[in-house]
């Protein structure tokens, strides 16, 4: 079947030979967009100051507090970095205006396209409306004015309403200056890292909340005032447990709109295929799959070969808010010595838990769309090579004994890591193709959701382990990882790389704290 995501599928694993369009584009960095949107004139409420609940068995479960405590902890700017790295901007760190702040969760090329809007209910501890999370002042910007859970339940198909909801877009300019027609692959990856990033710190909480990607996406994008050319809705998490009956008459909710993005960049651009990708995800957003219909793109079961066994996953006493307060990308910082198989083991444990998240189309159940390859340069007690992870015995089984170092740096396209001086590569993969056959196109942005939650959760367990260090990058050539992994008869697709190793300690820094 050749529907638009697979012909943009099949651009972007051969990229690297055939060059997406446009050809020669060049960023234009004094036009750079902002890290978030700017919207003049709204009513701010921070998230600092809001009152906390009170403490008794009417309070709802999903606080404002809590939500606050959230998302400084995942997606707010927090911590300057001014450490020394490999990676291109280490040069603009110390000015004030170009500096680096760390957030918790992972972005692909740190341009954090994701728009958080918060659709507030009657128990919400706010003014029920719908809100945008300002990411520079950690505040709630007012949008509407009404209990609008209502709509956001029925856009679910759901007969049951949430008292609040997070709703998940992705303003596609944010990313696309930089990366023009590969942006739609790169920040769909996005969901799923800060559903990951938000699915950890809540279950450390005893909380669980279940992402939602079918929904009547055109609706609410009528809600939030967005044009779904530049924004796309890619997923709904309700909050607290949806136990109010939905009006019956559907009687419209008086608000008040207000609030309108100014984009910073004087000219922008709008590339065929992210626009294109945008609207084949997009359509069938209401047909939402069966587990049934997933299992057709189940990963593929692991080969018979030489297995290699791996120790118990190292543990940690780190807490899930203090490991996104450490996770950063290495860049550079591998020192060639052999990493901890326990610390791998870990973090292949984390990865896999982490890319079968449960949500609507798995009905609530973990899903089975996630291989682990592995790329071993130096890696205490097994040997270089190119492995599958076995997460079921608990070990890698052999898939190409050469050692890998050269080829990883041949096929790497940056210049910010030396992959060769890793202990290893980690590469998630899925079957793409399989999966849009059997859901629809809308099929690839739970493909990058799985993707993202994997990268997501690697990073925070290697943050949680003493010397341990992550990095992971989309700039690699993919059909050159599938010839190496024998995938290239398959349908399995390598989506990101993602380096982890032993790390040099001592190295200069400068962290202000902010949390």
């Amino acid at each position: 079947m050749t529907t638009t995501a697979h012909a943009y599928l099949d651009a972007v694993v051969h990229r690297t030979t055939s060059r997406m369009e446009p050809d020669g584009f060049r960023i234009n960095w004094l036009d750079a967009p902002r890290k978030g949107k700017f919207l003049p004139g709204v009513e701010s409420v921070s998230l600092d100051r809001v009152l906390p609940a009170l403490d008794d068995d009417t309070a709802p479960t999903f606080t404002a507090t809590l939500l606050g405590e959230l998302l400084k902890a995942t997606y707010a700017e927090g911590n300057r970095r001014l450490a020394i790295h490999c990676n291109d901007d280490v040069d603009e760190l110390p000015h004030y205006g170009r500096g680096s702040l760390a957030r918790g969760t992972a972005s692909g090329g740190a341009r954090y396209p994701v728009s958080i809007y918060w659709v507030a209910g009657p128990s919400s501890g706010v003014t029920p409306g719908v809100y945008y999370y300002n990411v520079y002042h950690h505040s709630m910007e007012r949008l509407l004015v009404g209990d609008l859970t209502p709509r956001v339940a029925a856009a679910l198909g759901a007969d049951r309403l949430a008292d609040q909801y997070l709703v998940l877009g992705l303003k596609y300019w944010q990313n696309a200056f930089k990366y023009h027609n590969f942006a739609f692959h790169a920040v769909s990856m996005d969901i799923g890292t800060i559903t990951h990033s938000w699915r950890s710190w809540l279950a450390d909480e005893g909380l669980e909340v279940t992402p939602h990607f079918w929904f009547d996406e055109p609706d609410l994008a009528d809600l939030l005032s967005i044009d779904l050319d530049a924004e796309g809705v890619f997923a709904v998490l309700p909050l607290g447990p949806a136990d109010r009956n939905a009006p019956r008459d559907g009687a419209a909710v008086r608000t008040s709109a207000f609030g309108t993005d100014e984009e910073r960049s004087r000219t922008v651009l709008s590339f065929p295929m992210t626009v294109g990708m945008q609207r084949a995800t997009a359509a069938g957003c209401t047909t939402r799959p069966t587990p049934v219909a997933l299992s057709a793109a189940a990963a593929a079961p692991v080969e018979d070969g030489i297995h290699v066994s791996l120790p118990s996953p190292e543990p940690t006493e780190c807490t899930v808010a203090q490991t996104l307060l450490r996770r950063r990308s290495s860049f550079g910082r591998f020192i060639g010595v052999p990493m901890r198989a326990s610390a791998l083991a870990a973090l292949l444990d984390e990865g896999t838990r982490a890319g079968s998240f449960p949500c609507d189309a798995s009905g609530g159940l973990p899903t089975d769309l996630l291989s682990l390859y592995v790329f071993v340069n130096r890696v205490e007690g097994v040997a270089p090579g190119a492995y599958r992870h076995d997460s079921a015995r608990g070990g890698l089984v052999l898939v190409d004994a050469e050692t890998p170092g050269v080829f990883l740096q041949k096929n790497y396209a940056l210049d910010n890591y030396n992959v060769e001086q890793a202990g290893a590569v980690i590469v998630p993969a899925v079957r793409v193709g399989a999966l849009m056959d059997a859901v629809g196109d809308r099929g690839y942005r739970l493909a990058s959701a799985v993707v993202g939650a994997t990268t997501q959760a690697v990073y925070q367990a290697a943050a949680a382990r003493d010397g341990v260090g992550c990095g992971a990058a989309l700039g690699f050539d993919n059909a050159g990882f599938m010839q190496r992994l024998h995938l290239d008869t398959t349908d399995t697709i390598p989506l990101i790389m993602i380096m982890v190793g032993s790390e040099r300690a001592g190295y200069a820094n400068y962290r202000s704290e902010t949390h």
